[in-house]
């Protein structure tokens, strides 16, 4: 029951119906167990929603991180291969389904009030990768770019109509800050 497909069709039907509507049986359907299991081990619909956001958002930073772990990739290319694994398979649940933003502002609700900070985790992760790299010299550089490009992809995931818009955004956000010099100074076009 937990695996990145279940979170998914979980909160389809979340997303499709939106939460007061949802079914425990539709739920229950989607995550391929009876209706009894899931209450047993759920006890509620917003414990099943917490449950399904935890599981699909944790699966989509494990395969950002491994994005960025890859050394044989170069830095243009694990950055925004990074940021399509963590954001662009929310970007379908947002906009295919009547109810995705509120479940996506749900979610993040949930998170919050359960201490989870997944912005702070992917931001130690870039700047630990822009560090190693040598795109910046020092962590308060590697934190604001860090910042842009969360940022960036925030504002992109609210705006994007689709996976490709996303992903020419995010990839000239990228471009942009690795066109900066480490002091902060944009590069010239001759180096």
């Amino acid at each position: 029951m937990d695996d990145m497909e279940t979170y998914e069709n979980v909160l389809r039907v979340f997303a499709g119906y939106g939460f007061g509507k949802a079914s425990m049986a539709e739920i229950a359907s989607a995550a391929n167990v009876s209706r009894q299991t899931l209450y047993n081990r759920f006890r509620t619909k917003k414990a099943v929603l917490g449950w399904a956001v935890a599981g699909f958002t944790e699966v989509c930073m494990a395969r950002a991180v491994a994005r960025l772990a890859d050394s044989e990739t170069d830095a243009e290319t694990a950055m925004t291969g990074c940021f399509m694994a963590w954001i662009s398979d929310v970007l379908p649940l947002l906009r295919s389904a009547p109810h995705g933003a509120e479940i996506l502002d749900m979610g993040v609700d949930t998170q919050r009030r359960e201490n989870v900070d997944r912005v702070a985790r992917m931001s130690a992760h870039l700047m630990e990768f822009m560090l190693d790299r040598g795109i910046c010299r020092n962590a308060p550089d590697a934190e604001g770019r860090a910042f842009l490009l969360i940022m960036t992809s925030k504002g992109l995931l609210l705006e994007s109509q689709d996976i490709a818009t996303f992903e020419a955004g995010i990839r000239r956000a990228v471009q942009a800050v690795l066109l900066l010099q480490p002091s902060g100074e944009p590069k010239t076009r001759e180096g």
